[in-house]
């Protein structure tokens, strides 16, 4: 959550971009993190539990990055830096998925 000065130094389209997001399209943010971060660690611990919740955050960042770049201006307001650094996320996102499930096929993780 950002507080009264971080929205503060950004500019007038930023704070309106921001402002404007969607309800769905923050809570597929705190899925795509959540489900990242809790798939992460069923990796770290070798569950196969972690499979589900890493397919389920990439789905989530499909999701959010639909409503950021198909119903918003992002990469207008915030340059096309944006684009790199969701792109470099969703190669991280589909990255662990692959690698969750060469495990399981592997069985390093049980």
């Amino acid at each position: 959550m950002l507080t009264a000065d971080d929205l503060a130094k950004m500019s007038a389209a930023q704070q309106a971009l921001y402002e404007s997001r969607p309800a769905w399209a923050v809570a597929a943010t705190a899925i795509a993190v959540w489900g990242g971060a809790l798939g992460c660690v069923g990796l770290i611990w070798r569950k196969r539990w972690a499979l589900p919740l890493l397919v389920a955050s990439l789905v989530a960042l499909v999701v959010q990055d639909f409503g950021l770049f198909v119903l918003s201006d992002v990469v207008q307001t915030n340059g096309s830096i944006v684009l790199v650094l969701q792109g470099l996320v969703l190669l991280v996102a589909v990255g662990l998925v692959l690698l969750a499930r060469k495990a399981i096929a592997r069985g390093w993780i049980a």
